[in-house]
Order: C-alpha cells, then structure tokens, then sequence
C-alpha cells in the first residue's frame, strides 16, 4: 500500500472516529453523565474513557466497533455503519 493511500485512509479513521466521540460528548452532556458513570456503563476503564473522549491519537486507533457500540449502549443508543460511494 502506498505512504498516501495509507495516509488516507488514517485520515478517514481519524474523521469518522472525531465525529462519533463528537456525538458520544453531546448525549453525555444532554444526559448529564460524567466520564467516570460512562467508565461503569461500559466497564472499561476510567482512564481509557478518558484518553478516548480527550480526542488522545493511540486511544482512538484502539477504539474499535465493538467498544464504540458498547459506548453508543451504555448511553441508550445504536451504532450506524454505513457505505458511501467514494471518489
């Protein structure tokens, strides 16, 4: 795979996962909970919630669907996937 194409493909993930933990923040504060109720929601860790929400680089290339659908659950919602024809 070439340095751009991968390149690109970080700046999807990067994309998709800002605008997920962007929403996960908003119904945080819409539903008043905290990091530490999200932590005992989902049963990860405290400190790995919060390198999550703080947008920390390693922590979200760890973020993957499985911990993003517990996270959606945890605040009484569902995870969307979907395809969208590319360039």
């Amino acid at each position: 795979m070439s340095a751009t194409k991968k390149k690109s493909y970080h700046k999807q993930v990067q994309s998709v996962q800002g605008a997920f933990l962007d929403q996960v923040r908003r119904e945080m504060a819409r539903q008043k909970i905290n990091q530490s109720e999200l932590s005992r929601r989902t049963d990860c860790t405290r400190a790995y919630i919060s390198l999550v929400l703080d947008n920390n680089h390693d922590a979200n290339h760890s973020l993957n669907l499985r911990t993003a659908i517990r996270i959606a659950d945890a605040l009484g919602m569902n995870v969307s996937l979907r395809l969208i024809k590319g360039k």
